[in-house]
């Protein structure tokens, strides 16, 4: 992937504002519409093309300046920008234009629904930046505003089908709010009945085009892909991205959802043999997460040079989100060699770079202050679990026993990693036992064993139709307060089960 000029970038920069501020259309005939070659840009932006939209655009809009299509290509430019990078100017660009893309869009007639249905973009992405920065309640305003133009378009242009992919996300979304985010939930308004908005997007994704809605279809499927990894956990989300991301070998943005999806679903190998297929062209934006994923990959198949991976995510990478989890995870990298003096070196950086927004964040600064090397058994079973190699990592762990450690939470997790082994090679009864031990020796501890092996005890009893001891066990979960890892996540998993009895 390739790495943009600074000096192109900053010609770019003040291209992008002579277009915001030296052009505004007027309000009798302004209006959104798809030209082909708006529908040229807008297939360059999705395949990561950034800069060379920009000077479209311009051209466009300097060639018909009341078609205000590009200042809705615009801002998914600098949304994707902020997105992917998180770079002080990059996210001062989206903030910047943000307004002025507002004022443009709202000069379009209401009878068009594009005018409703970008103004709600734009306010998703404003929403979508602003908590991954960690600015919740500006996230929470800019989604009501978001929500009240998905609502409007709903009422007034029923028959249009893009509405409905941010409509199905947010009321899913809304009907899974954790406890601590439930105060979004009030001042958004949505409703939790999400079925009939995600039945629509569903239809809607398994359509075909060849205007600009083909785009709009797949972003709807992305969304839906997570929805259903997210909140429903179901199988449907990495058929849905398979199905959808067929150029990822030459798209960036496709392979960044194929090579997620498949990583989360255990599909360790192949997540990594995505990754190493991509043949980017010049001048297509660089995603460095994709260098953080295939050091987790690496590091999964017992691999120490993930190290150099993860490194390379933290020189490209300008925003403060997993950072934390990078230095642990090449802190085990060197524990892999046993290099005690690089394992220190890097777990010593977690406390001073990055923030503590994500929940693999999170759990890095509490490793840190555990201030204790994680037994190498242990921590290889887990990696090579995470990767999907579970047989391997049974024969690993099964050379030792509880007793064999002195400390009650290596214990907790030996027992904790056995029965997550033994429960997905559907060896239950062994798998209940382990999570009934990790509950009871980890129950005062600040680690997630025990309340994850109440999700999963949880999990069992549902499929066994043992509906009262899925109750206790998914209610069990909430209750160690101990417990700081994970614990949006846990508490969302346990209502999700409580619901579903």
């Amino acid at each position: 992937m390739f790495l943009i000029n600074e000096a192109k970038n900053r010609r770019l920069f003040l291209l992008f504002f002579l277009i915001i501020y030296g052009q505004t259309a007027t309000s009798k005939e302004t209006t959104i519409a798809f030209t082909d070659q708006y529908i040229h840009i807008q297939q360059r932006v999705y395949a990561l093309f950034l800069d060379e939209s920009i000077e479209s655009i311009s051209h466009a809009l300097k060639s018909n300046p009341n078609n205000v299509t590009g200042f809705c290509l615009l801002d998914k430019i600098h949304f994707l920008k902020s997105f992917i990078s998180e770079k002080p100017d990059d996210l001062e660009a989206f903030a910047r234009s943000h307004e002025t893309i507002v004022s443009n869009l709202k000069l379009v007639d209401a009878k068009n629904p594009y005018k409703a249905y970008f103004l709600s973009e734009t306010y998703t992405h404003k929403a979508m930046l602003n908590f991954k920065t960690g600015n919740h309640y500006t996230a929470a305003l800019a989604l009501k505003e978001a929500h009240n133009w998905l609502k409007q378009n709903q009422k007034n242009h029923p028959s249009f089908l893009p509405t409905f992919k941010n409509l199905a996300l947010f009321e899913t979304a809304a009907a899974h709010l954790t406890e601590g985010y439930s105060w979004i939930l009030k001042i958004v308004g949505v409703n939790t009945e999400y079925n009939k908005s995600l039945s629509i997007a569903e239809k809607f994704t398994q359509s075909s085009f060849t205007n600009e809605w083909e785009i709009f279809r797949k972003e709807t499927a992305f969304t839906l892909a997570y929805i259903h990894r997210q909140f429903l956990h179901d199988s449907k989300s990495l058929e849905i991205i398979k199905a959808n991301t067929l150029d990822y070998a030459v798209n960036p943005l496709s392979l960044y959802f194929l090579s997620t999806f498949s990583y989360k679903s255990g599909l360790n190998d192949a997540a990594l043999r995505y990754i190493n297929a991509l043949s980017p062209q010049e001048n297509q934006i660089q995603i460095p997460f994709l260098h953080y994923l295939k050091g987790l990959c690496l590091l999964n198949k017992l691999d120490p040079s993930s190290y150099t991976s993860f490194n390379t995510y933290l020189q490209l990478y300008k925003g403060d989100n997993y950072v934390k989890s990078c230095h642990l995870k090449m802190a085990w990298s060197k524990l892999l060699i046993n290099d005690i003096t690089g394992y220190q070196n890097s777990i010593s950086k977690i406390i001073t770079q990055g923030k503590s927004i994500t929940e693999e964040d999170k759990q890095a600064i509490t490793e840190f202050n555990r201030k204790e090397i994680p037994n190498l058994i242990l921590l290889k079973s887990r990696l090579l679990f995470d990767g999907g190699y579970y047989k391997k990592s049974l024969k690993l762990i099964m050379g030792v026993k509880a007793s064999d450690f002195s400390s009650p939470l290596l214990q907790t997790e030996y027992c904790y990693r056995k029965a997550r082994i033994y429960d997905v090679l559907g060896e239950q009864e062994l798998a209940i036992a382990f999570y009934e031990a990790a509950i009871s020796t980890g129950k005062y501890l600040n680690a997630y064993y025990s309340a994850y092996s109440c999700i999963y005890l949880g999990d069992i009893y549902t499929l066994q139709n043992e509906k009262q001891k899925a109750r206790e066990y998914y209610a069990l979960a909430m209750t160690f307060k101990k417990n700081e890892e994970y614990r949006n996540s846990i508490e969302q998993h346990a209502k999700r089960g409580l619901r579903k009895l």
